[in-house]
């Protein structure tokens, strides 16, 4: 036991030193029980260094009250500076693998709704199927280029450097992700001895930090911000909000101050494997449901009770195809007819609602990552 840990503090202390020089960072050391050591190599950087959209922050707050500055907000000086480099942010050194972690560059649920009055319930999850990328190109353009750019400019580089794409593990619980583009690489290490422990981490290191510097090179490029404004949706005229992006339309007899909702929720049920997986998100999209409900129909006193109806939402819901989703089934309020008690019921796809998309013209910056969508 002893041994094993012996032998990773002396991979941990010969990488440190070659991190260091290599990104002009300094990297802390931090070590777990993990259930025998976990040796934790953590870039050490000031939070208000990073150009504002990278900064540990609430961009959905922040970008409310004001519009990107695209040359200013993305532009991370490192790209640039001959005495640091844009880096990934931990290596953890473990008993038989080694990790090699980018932790985030932003959440871009706020330029979702920002750009296209749209939020995804789940992005990460339903966004990862190409097939359901493609369908949701047609109403969040500017993300979805994000995301092809993200996977194509990663996969190259990995490519580059002869690194198997199987490396990186995807799924929640702080793995690879498409929400925050995190990135979290593990290959195995049974086998090696400790030089070719070092020099196999130091090159996969180089390649997700050269991968990161071209896709922060993109982050902030004049393409990129040319289709987030060639698609932005106009602010309907039922906005009252005039400073606001969340989008929303009042219904009659609500209230003021009333707290604002975007424009349209995206979401699929059609995307899992695992049918527990696929009813807990069906049960989730009920949820959602079923809170809308109760701010249009609750709220208003409009619902009809005990009977198997069609409820109206205060947001609409659309799959990915921009067909409308809605809650068709019972529900029950309390006696004092302001809550929801029970609601038993389906969702139900009325495609005599749909979703307008953009054209095929307005969304050519995104042919080549999908020239299927435009007939070749």
């Amino acid at each position: 036991m002893e041994e094993i840990k012996e032998k990773l503090r002396r991979i941990g202390s010969r990488l440190k030193p070659m991190l260091e020089k290599d990104s002009g960072y300094e990297f802390n050391w931090h070590e777990e029980e993990k259930p025998i050591l976990l040796v934790s190599l953590t870039r050490v950087f000031n939070n208000y260094d990073l150009p504002t959209m990278f900064q540990s922050m609430e961009l959905l707050k922040y970008y409310n009250i004001q519009e990107i500055d695209w040359t200013k907000d993305l532009f991370d000086k490192d790209l640039y500076s001959l005495n640091r480099s844009v880096y990934i942010d931990n290596v953890e050194v473990r008993e038989n693998s080694i990790a090699i972690i980018i932790s985030r560059e932003f959440y871009w649920g706020f330029m979702s709704l920002k750009y296209y009055g749209c939020e995804l319930l789940d992005p990460g999850i339903i966004l990862r199927s190409r097939e359901n990328r493609m369908k949701a190109a047609k109403f969040i353009p500017g993300i979805i280029k994000d995301i092809e750019m993200f996977l194509k400019l990663l996969y190259k580089t990995l490519e580059k450097y002869n690194i198997d794409s199987s490396e990186i593990i995807w799924g929640r619980n702080l793995k690879t992700d498409l929400e925050k583009f995190r990135v979290y690489l593990e290959f195995s290490t049974e086998g090696m001895n400790e030089d070719e422990i070092v020099e196999n981490t130091i090159r996969r290191v180089r390649a997700l930090s050269e991968y990161r510097r071209k896709f922060r090179a993109w982050l902030a490029s004049y393409e990129r911000r040319e289709a987030y404004d060639k698609t932005r949706r106009r602010r309907p005229k039922h906005s009252i909000f005039e400073n606001s992006f969340y989008l929303c339309a009042l219904p009659p007899n609500v209230e003021l101050p009333y707290i604002p909702y975007d424009l349209a929720r995206l979401c699929e049920v059609e995307v899992f494997l695992n049918p527990e997986e696929m009813r807990s998100y069906e049960d989730r999209i009920k949820r959602e449901m079923l809170e809308e409900i109760y701010f249009y129909e609750v709220k208003n006193k409009q619902v009809i009770e005990n009977e198997p109806v069609i409820h109206k939402t205060l947001c609409p819901f659309y799959n990915l195809d921009g067909y409308a989703l809605k809650f068709k089934g019972i529900i029950k309020l309390n006696e004092k007819k302001e809550k929801i008690i029970k609601a038993d019921g389906e969702i139900i796809v009325d495609k005599s609602e749909v979703l307008k998309p953009f054209s095929l013209k307005e969304i050519e910056f995104l042919r080549e990552d999908f020239p299927e969508l435009f007939g070749q």
